[in-house]
């Protein structure tokens, strides 16, 4: 495995107070069935906004 490849499998973390804001945000993301299936699209690739509702109006046509 090179350097590139390692770099790329690595994980990054950053810890937050549960006061804080941006944790709180981040929970209410997980909380939202539609905000879960963004992440999830996005987890698998990167896109656009335009291709996310592309794909999310795609799953909802079924």
């Amino acid at each position: 495995m090179s350097n590139d490849d390692a770099d790329e499998l690595t994980e990054k973390i950053k810890i937050l107070a549960t006061d804080d804001d941006k944790i709180k945000s981040f929970g209410e993301l997980f909380t939202n069935d539609s905000s879960r299936e963004i992440l999830q699209l996005l987890f698998n690739e990167e896109l656009t906004a335009n291709q996310i509702a592309q794909k999310l109006a795609f799953l909802y046509s079924w």
